[in-house]
């Protein structure tokens, strides 16, 4: 099993997290409409959604990257 297949393995298994748990905090948020909820998404759901967007774009970029130096070496 290549690097570059365990970099986009994982890159697919965090952006099924991801969109899991944005579902999963939109359904919630139907029910939770307090200040406590606009607190919490606002201290971590928002952060952590930034944070998840930049590592999936830095594992596309490694996975770009290595797939080209695979493609260099043979």
């Amino acid at each position: 099993r290549s690097v570059a297949m365990s970099v986009n393995d994982a890159h697919a298994r965090l952006s099924k997290a991801a969109k899991d748990l944005n579902q999963h905090w939109r359904e919630l948020r139907q029910s939770w409409r307090d200040d406590n909820a606009a607190s919490f998404e606002k201290n971590y759901i928002q952060p952590l959604d930034h944070e998840l967007r930049k590592a999936k774009l830095a594992m596309e970029q490694l996975g770009n990257l290595i797939a080209s130096i695979k493609s260099d070496c043979q």
